[in-house]
């Protein structure tokens, strides 16, 4: 009976572990791409289109005068939803953007995951008004 139970709380804390791991790359992810705009630190985190996006976005303000950098509007970021099945996972949030002098609007973000060498990284990212 011991036995049972233990591994019954095996499987709960890793389960637990796996849904904490992918909203933590998750949060980080959002954090630093929408709130930091910062495309150098998120590609480490990101794989397939999610790297692809990110590169292409870094290529593109190198090529760009950093001239919107003092308008920088405030974000709010707030998780909706969080799917996980097997290795792939599926994060909503909803994105509230106010620039300065124009009333503020909303986004919903989705974000993938993919367990890649048994680490979550965030596979693509999608936006919807």
């Amino acid at each position: 009976m011991k036995n049972i139970l233990a591994y019954i709380i095996f499987i709960l804390v890793l389960s637990c572990s796996s849904v904490n791991e992918t909203e933590n790359v998750s949060d980080k992810f959002v954090r630093l791409y929408y709130q930091e705009m910062n495309q150098i630190e998120a590609i480490k985190i990101a794989t397939m289109n999610a790297k692809e996006k990110l590169e292409k976005e870094i290529d593109l303000i190198k090529s760009r005068n950093s001239q919107f950098i003092n308008d920088i509007p405030k974000i709010s970021i707030k998780k909706e939803d969080v799917q996980i099945k097997d290795d792939i996972a599926l994060v909503t949030y909803k994105i509230i953007i106010q620039p300065k002098n124009i009333k503020p609007f909303e986004k919903t973000a989705f974000i993938s995951l993919y367990k890649e060498n048994n680490n979550w990284k965030v596979s693509n990212f999608e936006e919807v008004q």
